[in-house]
């Protein structure tokens, strides 16, 4: 009897450090309480079935959060925010804006967990704001506003079973790599292509058009610093161009450049023709260049 008593204290045990688990089917396992701005959390992990129990309400409630991100790719990992009195003075670092009208500010720093390039987060009544990396240089002091940077954070990609598969981040699963593609383990969220030949910048992006893909886009400096290992040159061309003087680099998709150089881009130093219009890489840092230059190419495929 004492043994008898003892096995079920230590099956209740095991249960409540392990979580609740449904027969033939996946389930969130807890594994660490923490805390998301001043509020608790819990991460979870996937598991497979074991015994069959009632689900409680707190993975109702993670799962009308997350959804199907988890067991879908995403595993978090330390995702908490750091609260500041501070307000925005350049909203052209804005990389998306979710309306809010619930004014719900736990979950829109849980959105900005979802996205892979959101930093900053500014919640106010009726949007959820969410800014790249380089909005931390036009951040000024304020007595009544507040952002969230996000802190101690990473993001650990779905493991594709086939070698020839990315990550993609718009629609968390696997995708096949085009033909001459290949996917990087330090970039796994897309696929990339070198080619042999160095080309200036219009032949290098109709170069890479032809697969359905573009010049890179390294939105990071995590990126920019991996890219640059990849050719050691005098810079590769980069997915981004202006057609006017003192026009806003952007990325193809709309998104602001950041990650200059010292002093760049600088147009050849002049102020009343365009001379660069054109970005390349080298060295971890973003340089204006013209565009005759024969470069290395490298095609970037998400």
């Amino acid at each position: 009897m004492e043994n008898l008593m003892k096995s079920n204290a230590t099956t209740i045990k095991q249960r409540k450090n392990n979580g609740i688990q449904h027969k033939n089917k996946t389930i969130l396992q807890r594994t660490e309480i923490g805390y998301l701005a001043t509020r608790p959390y819990i991460k979870w992990k996937c598991n497979q079935a074991g015994q069959r129990h009632e689900i409680p309400w707190l993975i109702y409630f993670w799962l009308s959060i997350l959804k199907s991100h988890f067991c879908m790719g995403w595993q978090f990992n330390s995702g908490r925010f750091q609260k500041n009195k501070l307000r925005v003075t350049d909203y052209s670092w804005l990389i998306a804006s979710i309306e809010d009208r619930q004014a719900n500010t736990f979950n829109c720093l849980q959105q900005c967990n979802l996205n892979y390039y959101c930093s900053y987060v500014e919640h106010n009544s009726t949007n959820c704001n969410m800014f790249s990396e380089y909005v931390s240089g036009f951040l000024v002091s304020s007595s009544s506003k507040v952002i969230y940077k996000r802190v101690d954070f990473s993001m650990k990609f779905s493991t594709c079973s086939k070698s020839n598969e990315f990550w993609s981040l718009n629609l968390n699963k696997c995708l096949p790599c085009p033909f001459a593609f290949a996917r990087r383990a330090d970039l796994p969220h897309a696929c990339f292509r070198t080619v042999t030949n160095t080309n200036d910048y219009a032949s290098g992006k109709s170069n890479c058009k032809i697969y359905g893909a573009s010049l890179p886009r390294p939105k990071t400096a995590w990126e920019r610093g991996i890219m640059t290992k990849w050719i050691v040159s005098q810079g590769f061309w980069l997915d981004s161009s202006i057609s006017k003087l003192n026009e806003v680099y952007k990325w193809g998709d709309g998104t602001r450049v950041g990650g200059f150089g010292p002093g760049e881009p600088n147009n050849q130093g002049s102020n009343t023709t365009l001379q660069e219009k054109f970005l390349i890489l080298a060295d971890h840092l973003i340089y204006d260049a013209d565009g005759l230059a024969s470069r290395d190419v490298i095609c970037q495929y998400t």
